[in-house]
């Protein structure tokens, strides 16, 4: 029996799994930008230059992916935070904003600021493709040093109880003790986002 989540994402995903957008890239390098979150605070990416890394989570309202990937989101950001890492989400979605932005953040208890990228210019320049994708910035060289997914503990068929790979826990180890990151890239998977401009 296809359970309540696959429920959700049968329609949401079925146009997705053939539809190709150009991903995030590793190594990839960041310009400034600014943008206000859902409570109505301003952030300045480059004012994080003394944070060890800038961790972002592609939050969607409605794809249970994002939702999904939330906990565990915010569980990494209650163990690296106090190890220099900072730690946001950023949304892209043309036909959300910050009212039901807000709701969507109450209803599943989003702690964290998340960005409001309303023109996508944001989105457009890093290359996102979709929600519940994260990656990683270097704030001393404002380059991408992982992108993808969380862990693998979701696909498109199956959900495990647990992860059995920890893709962005690795790389934030690797980040905080000052290692390369060993895995810079992996497949992410989640919701599509639309970017109308991009295919003018």
């Amino acid at each position: 029996m296809i359970n309540k989540f696959y429920k959700k994402i049968a329609i949401i995903l079925l146009a997705s799994i053939s539809y190709s957008l150009m991903a995030i890239e590793e190594g990839q390098k960041v310009e400034n930008f600014r943008l206000f979150d859902h409570y109505g605070n301003s952030h300045e990416l480059f004012y994080y230059d003394d944070a060890k890394a800038l961790v972002f989570l592609v939050q969607g309202n409605g794809c249970p992916f994002a939702r999904n990937a939330s906990g565990r989101f915010h569980e990494l950001k209650d163990m690296y935070s106090q190890k220099g890492a900072t730690f946001f989400m950023l949304n892209s979605n043309l036909q959300d904003n910050r009212d039901n932005i807000t709701e969507e953040a109450m209803e599943f208890g989003y702690k964290l600021p998340i960005l409001i990228d309303k023109t996508q210019l944001i989105g457009e320049s890093l290359k996102i493709t979709r929600t519940g994708e994260v990656f990683v910035l270097d704030p001393k060289t404002w380059q991408i040093v992982y992108t993808g997914a969380l862990d693998d503990r979701l696909t498109y068929e199956n959900q495990k109880e647990q992860a059995s790979k920890h893709f962005l826990k690795d790389a934030l180890d690797s980040i905080v003790n000052n290692l390369p990151v060993e895995k810079p890239s992996t497949k992410s998977l989640g919701c599509l986002i639309n970017f109308p401009e991009e295919r003018n």
